[in-house]
């Protein structure tokens, strides 16, 4: 199967696609899921190494290197042995995280235009419960402000020192 893009520059394939990628001048960076994999070595363009066992949970602990590292990019390509399912549950998490979408969503995005990918079940597992941890702090931190905005609202005080706000603020 061909390499195909997901969304916004992030495409999904297998193995054989990353001898391909290096005649596509649109790919500037390879996710490489594949354990065992010798394009970290070999590659022609920056590869983040995110090798892992299929069946393994999904090395979570890189995931916000990971981000970093797309967003310095313009186009990827997320790879594993088949392009089924290491790949598919990595680009969900791309996609869900750089472009705010739930993670079921992001995948059911992956699966319309890859019908054939089934992340494993440690590795979707991994992935959600990450995913979701993040989200819950997020969630955390805008409940406060939004909490501090509607004290400042009702009281024409700063929500941190009490301090009275201006008239003009509020006009």
């Amino acid at each position: 199967m061909t390499m195909v893009e997901i969304y916004k520059g992030v495409h999904i394939g297998d193995h054989d696609d990353v001898e391909r990628e290096w005649e596509e001048p649109y790919v500037t960076g390879i996710v490489c899921c594949e354990s065992g994999c010798e394009c970290v070595d070999k590659a022609k363009r920056p590869v983040f190494d995110m090798r892992f066992d299929d069946g393994a949970p999904a090395p979570v602990e890189k995931i916000r290197a990971l981000m970093t590292w797309f967003k310095k990019r313009d186009s990827i390509l997320v790879h594993c042995r088949a392009g089924i399912s290491r790949s598919s549950a990595i680009s969900a998490l791309i996609i869900a995280r750089a472009y705010v979408f739930s993670i079921e969503d992001a995948l059911d995005m992956v699966r319309k235009v890859r019908p054939i990918v089934r992340p494993h079940s440690r590795i979707w597992r991994s992935i959600k419960a990450h995913y979701r941890g993040k989200r819950f702090v997020y969630t955390e931190q805008l409940k406060k402000r939004v909490e501090e905005l509607e004290h400042a609202l009702v009281t024409k005080t700063c929500y941190t020192c009490s301090r009275s706000l201006t008239k003009e603020l509020f006009d």
